[in-house]
This record gives structure tokens, sequence and C-alpha cells, in this order.
């Protein structure tokens, strides 16, 4: 999908997720208006059963800034998590290193 269709999807209460920023081929757009204040419900993974690797309980989302990366998947439609079918662009993975250098600034 694109930065502001998830931004949307976000928006809605029973999303399950969102993110301080959306990237996607074309943009990097703001979802949380105030990330030094407002926590986003994205660092975790009990859910899948991830647990977020080996940084679970140290990277919490009062700590981190979320950046959603838009991902392809040959399906066309929504699966779950780690489908091996999602896949990043060459484009999203440059938009995604420059919003990581500003955000970083």
């Amino acid at each position: 999908g694109s930065a502001r269709s998830s931004a949307s999807w976000f928006a809605n209460p029973n999303a399950g997720g969102s993110a301080d920023y959306i990237v996607d081929e074309y943009e990097f757009v703001q979802f949380n208006p105030d990330p030094l204040n407002r926590y986003c419900w994205a660092v975790g993974g009990s859910k899948y059963n991830t647990k977020g690797g080996r940084l679970y309980g140290v990277a919490k989302n009062a700590n981190c800034i979320s950046l959603e990366i838009c991902s392809t998947n040959t399906t066309g439609k929504i699966t779950y998590p780690n489908d091996p079918r999602y896949s990043f662009t060459d484009a999203v993975l440059d938009r995604a290193v420059e919003a990581t250098k500003y955000l970083m600034k």
C-alpha cells in the first residue's frame, strides 16, 4: 500500500498498531503528530510470537521512533506478517534511508 493509505488504516481504532512515520516509494508521511509526547503502538511482536528479537523489552514504544515501510506483496492481498511473498523495492528502501537520515538530524 501507500504511505497515505497506511496512515488512514492506522487512524482506525481497531487497526491494532501504528507508526510515527510511514514511507512508500514516493512519500514520507508523519502519522503521529507529536512523537516526543505520544507513543505509537508498534514495538513488541508477542501477537506473532516473534517477540521483537533480542531487543524485546529494551526497545519500547516509549523510547523508539517507528518507521513503517510499505511493502509489495506478489499476491496483491494482505496476508500474515513475515509472509515470504512480501518484499521491498529498491525505491522504498532508498526512501526509508532518506527518512532515517532526516530523523537522525
